[in-house]
């Protein structure tokens, strides 16, 4: 069975909503740091789309056992959410490449290392 992961935009923190868990519950939708909540509406939505992903995968289960094809299964990956640690990395690596190109700069324009 899956999970849910939940990102807080206001406050950045994470956290797993497991599939024994009681999803009805507030509790469930709200960030255990800074208490902001997810509309109520809004957690139905997503908790229709989660289940819909997991009956998916349950098909896929299915096809595999019964029918003894090769065995997939189906995530989803947000990709316009990225972890801060990726943000600072890609931060750090152009920070560098900027470094680098401003040296570049100065031995090619003004004959000056460094």
């Amino acid at each position: 069975m899956g999970r849910l992961r939940i990102r807080c935009g206001k406050c950045g923190n994470s956290w797993e909503v497991y599939h024994r868990d009681n999803w009805k519950d507030w509790r469930a939708r709200t960030c255990p740091v800074c208490g902001e909540s997810v509309d109520e509406q809004s957690w139905e939505g997503v908790l229709r789309g989660f289940h819909e992903l997991e009956d998916a995968n349950l098909e896929l289960i299915k096809d595999h056992s019964q029918a003894h094809k090769t065995m997939f299964a189906v995530d989803y990956v947000a990709d316009r959410e990225k972890e801060s640690s990726d943000l600072r990395e890609e931060f750090e690596e152009l920070r560098e490449n900027l470094e680098r190109m401003e040296k570049e700069i100065n031995t090619l324009f003004y004959g000056v290392e460094g």
